[in-house]
């Protein structure tokens, strides 16, 4: 965070720095192709070690594992986007707007794996910086102002940690930014293009998470009030702007109108005491996970902002606005803003059922837009105040990134540099990188001291520490316990240093400069990538072996090597670890009563036309009522099923369910009581795996 005027230009000021460049009379060309290499290698090397950091361990458990990835896997085995039931209980997440899902869908279609849905949402995370900053820029506040507010949006503690997870927030806090962004666009411009891309985004908005049809009300503020002068335009405006959103986000919603008669289901939504959309979740069933205690929401920020940065927002957005009421030319748009994240807040606590602390990542676009105020304080700000106000703001980004609780920018960092050794077991990890990366900033620091008198050697040193990278990530001479071997090492660099003499010598143009530089750029990026597929794919189940049910997922994924198979998931809600490498078996749930064609939804027809009221839980069990051996095994046996993996129910799953005294659901008793058909395969402490045809399980 810069501590200045000044430093707020860093980011700006590196990016012009070759345009500067060529303006000027740089000195000879060996210097500038030395310079070259310094900055072009020394980010390829922080580019290697965040992708050996990031996109070579699997991706964590959590939601993820119930449905953020469960259904683009599932999606991608049967060939449709469909509805995924899940494995108990509790159905919601079947029935949500899942347009980041489709996205993480995308992203793992082209390898059949998912190495690389950790960084799924970090374009997302990078749009929601430039979003803050572009609306600072939009509302009259200066570069260093705009450069201020969007990286402190960046560095919110609870931001960074799911900046490389494969969840949803930071997708729909993005969609939102950008939406309110190009509202005042086009309240200003009237221009027929941001009509349409805020119509686009306000789709992509309500489609990525149900909670963003609340969230639309802040960007819809600023578009009514955009219409007032629109007169007879104000209807095709809107007409437009609905079929851009049904388009990007709304045909979810559509979809659930069509199968069940309700675009919100399974919420049944009531307005003045009088039922609108029949559905399974009553309001009491809604209201389970509600918080009303006060403290809960300082809670959510003290874990997901820090309690230094809270106290900077919430102290810089009074100043903020009590200095645009001072200042009589501003315009209403920048109180408009800094109103916003508390209306995001309040809209939060008051009206969403889930404002507890789990979901105090729905807060996200609240605690970016924050961020505005300072922004307009370093811009409006005079002197010695905006410095002071900067470093205050350095420190307490700084302070609440190091909080217990908070400290996930220094723990994903230490992480990258750390790479998957100390997770895994494997001592290759990215040790050498950190080094790699260490040496560069040593020879930039030569480079800036000798200037033109060591070009040569500097290019040679940083070619040939590429050279290493590239031989690192491609695996020459690496076994799965060692570390890099110094003669090989050594003979890598020595090539390497040729090759860079060799180069110097010709490089006498700057197109040859960025030609040999883009080419070695793209050979590392290609075998980062590789190299990180490759590992990922043999060691991806070395991290689930430190608790049963993931022991059990790696003894699966060991078991059915070379097969891709039906597997039947019963028990734990948490199914994605069954998917295997490659993402190669077909996961289902097999219902215990009825037909296999039949969805929750059409499970609550039935309850509903026996007059029951919608459900107090937000897990009923209409579809699990009647379950019996027969059935199950029928269905099992029509679904083609290879195999059955049971575990044990979690506590809050046992609230609702059947099970016996290990904790395993029924279906567990009825394959063990039933040894013609089921054949044990693996067993612990939480797992049963049993393979329903014999000759299927010995393939």
């Amino acid at each position: 965070m810069p501590g200045s005027r000044d430093g707020a230009y860093f980011v700006l000021r590196f990016f012009r720095y070759w345009r500067f460049r060529r303006s000027q009379d740089s000195g000879s060309p060996d210097e500038t192709f030395a310079r070259g290499f310094f900055f072009a290698f020394t980010a390829l090397a922080v580019t290697c070690v965040i992708i050996w950091g990031i996109l070579t361990p699997p991706p964590p458990g959590g939601d993820p594992f119930i449905y953020n990835l469960t259904f683009p896997a599932s999606w991608l085995s049967s060939g449709s986007i469909h509805y995924v039931q899940l494995p108990f209980g509790a159905q919601a997440a079947t029935y949500y707007p899942l347009n980041t899902e489709l996205f993480y869908l995308w992203i793992i279609k082209p390898w059949h794996e998912d190495f690389l849905v950790n960084c799924g949402q970090t374009p997302f995370w990078i749009l929601s910086g430039l979003a803050v900053a572009a609306l600072a820029r939009e509302t009259g506040v200066g570069r260093p102002g705009a450069v201020v507010a969007g990286t402190a949006a960046m560095l919110i503690p609870g931001v960074i940690q799911q900046a490389t997870v494969a969840r949803v927030d930071i997708a729909m806090s993005a969609w939102l930014l950008i939406s309110i962004y190009f509202a005042l666009r086009w309240s200003k411009t009237r221009q027929a293009g941001h009509l349409l891309l805020f119509g686009l985004c306000v789709g992509l908005l309500v489609g990525t998470k149900s909670i963003g049809i609340l969230y639309s009300v802040v960007p819809g503020l600023i578009f009514l009030n955009g219409l007032r002068k629109r007169k007879l335009r104000v209807f095709s405006d809107i007409i437009i702007v609905a079929a851009l959103a049904a388009a990007t986000g709304g045909f979810w919603y559509i979809r659930n109108w069509m199968i069940t008669g309700n675009p919100l289901f399974p919420l049944n939504v009531e307005l003045a005491g009088r039922t609108v959309f029949a559905g399974a979740y009553g309001s009491s069933a809604m209201q389970l996970f509600r918080a009303t205690d006060n403290l809960e929401l300082s809670r959510i920020l003290s874990f997901f902002v820090g309690l230094p940065m809270t106290f900077l927002l919430t102290v810089s957005s009074s100043v903020a606005i009590v200095m645009v009421l001072l200042n009589r030319r501003e315009g209403s748009g920048k109180l408009y803003l800094m109103a916003a994240p508390w209306l995001l807040i309040a809209l939060f606590w008051f009206i969403n059922p889930y404002n507890n602390l789990t979901n105090g990542r729905f807060l996200f676009p609240a605690f970016m837009l924050l961020c505005y105020s300072l922004g307009v304080i370093v811009h409006d700000g005079k002197g010695v105040f905006t410095v002071f106000w900067a470093f205050v703001a350095a420190l307490c980004v700084a302070a609440s990134s190091a909080m217990p609780g908070c400290d996930h920018l220094p723990r994903m960092l230490s992480n990258l540099l750390g790479g998957a050794a100390a997770a895994t077991g494997v001592t290759i990890g990215a040790f050498p990188l950190w080094i790699t990366i260490s040496i560069f900033a040593v020879l930039i620091l030569i480079a800036v001291w000798f200037r033109n008198r060591v070009p040569y050697l500097a290019a040679a040193s940083a070619t040939a520490l590429a050279m290493l990278c590239i031989w690192t990530f491609t695996g020459i001479g690496i076994t799965p316990n060692s570390l890099l071997k110094p003669a090989q090492s050594a003979l890598v660099m020595l090539i390497g240093a040729a090759a860079a003499f060799l180069v110097a010598s010709v490089a006498h143009k700057r197109k040859l400069i960025s030609i040999t530089a883009a080419t070695v750029s793209l050979i590392l990026l290609v075998a980062g990538i590789n190299g990180a597929l490759a590992y990922h794919r043999e060691h991806k189940y070395d991290w689930y072996r430190a608790f049963p049910v993931g022991a059990a997922w790696a003894q699966l994924d060991k078991m059915t090597e070379g097969d891709s198979l039906t597997i039947a998931s019963v028990g734990n809600e948490r199914a994605y670890g069954l998917f295997g490498t490659r993402l190669r078996h077909n996961v289902i749930t097999v219902n215990v009563s009825g037909g296999n064609e039949l969805g929750f939804h059409d499970y609550w027809r039935s309850a509903r036309r026996e007059g029951l009221a919608p459900a107090i839980t937000d897990r009923p069990q209409w579809h699990r009522e009647n379950g019996n051996a027969e059935t199950w095994i029928a269905n099992l046996r029509e679904a083609g099923v290879d195999l059955v993996f049971a575990t044990t129910l979690e506590p809050m799953a046992r609230t609702v369910m059947a099970y016996d005294s290990l904790g395993f659901p029924p279906e567990v008793g009825w394959a063990e009581s039933r040894p013609d058909i089921f054949r044990i395969k693996y067993a612990n402490s939480q797992v049963r795996i049993f393979a329903l045809k014999p000759d299927a399980a010995d393939r």
